[in-house]
């Protein structure tokens, strides 16, 4: 306590604060310190999500849980948060003493869905070997599957026949925001070359004085 007769609370407990005017009369009085609550629960949450916080205690009749910046995010009087806009908050709980705790919370936003190609190609079925590409998946953060359980961005395939081919690009998100998964496919035509035909030509005899002669393929 301050030679003014500021109390200040230093831990939770009781004190008795005495006081003595200028006739050396003396008063007492017993002051309560009452701990200060607490907030349970995560600290980040995704743009359109909800996280639950939980403060210690018995929370204040009115109000007992406040958002500093409601279009980022809201706090419902049990303590729900829900996510509106990236960004920070701060939550502030307070219980029934009046005694208040806050808490930081991040709005997240999920990554952006890509957008995907794979090249198509035709090719002969003496020579199938052929070479896709998947364009459009971020270099960092993100992982690529093919349908051949190939893991980069370029393949070769060698296909008998006609084949498509697919693949995914998962790109991950700040936490708690799930990942974002995006496909593209490309197709591989296989052409089969024309069969050789079978031919023949007739043969003829003629004679000199007349040697006119038909033949027929």
């Amino acid at each position: 306590v301050s030679s003014s007769g500021l109390v200040t609370g230093v831990s939770a407990g009781t004190t008795i604060i005495t006081h003595t005017d200028a006739n050396g009369c003396v008063t007492t009085r017993t002051i309560t310190v009452n701990s200060n609550p607490t907030i349970t629960g995560a600290d980040l949450v995704c743009k359109d999500g909800t996280i639950n916080l939980t403060g210690s205690g018995t929370a204040n009749s009115v109000n007992p849980w406040i958002s500093s910046n409601t279009s980022i995010a809201t706090v419902s009087s049990t303590g729900t948060v829900t996510g509106l806009s990236v960004g920070t908050v701060d939550i502030t709980y307070t219980d029934t003493n009046g005694c208040t705790v806050t808490k930081t919370v991040t709005v997240n936003v999920p990554a952006t869905a890509p957008t995907l190609n794979i090249n198509s190609e035709t090719v002969c079925s003496t020579s199938p070997a052929a070479t896709l590409t998947l364009t459009g998946c971020p270099s960092s953060g993100a992982s690529i599957l093919w349908s051949t359980s190939a893991t980069t961005s370029t393949i070769s395939v060698s296909p008998s026949a006609t084949e498509s081919y697919s693949a995914t690009c998962t790109v991950t998100s700040p936490a708690p925001c799930a990942a974002v998964v995006a496909s593209a496919s490309g197709t591989v035509t296989v052409n089969v070359p024309a069969t050789a035909p079978t031919v023949s030509i007739n043969s003829e005899t003629v004679c000199s004085t007349s040697p006119a002669a038909t033949l027929t393929l």
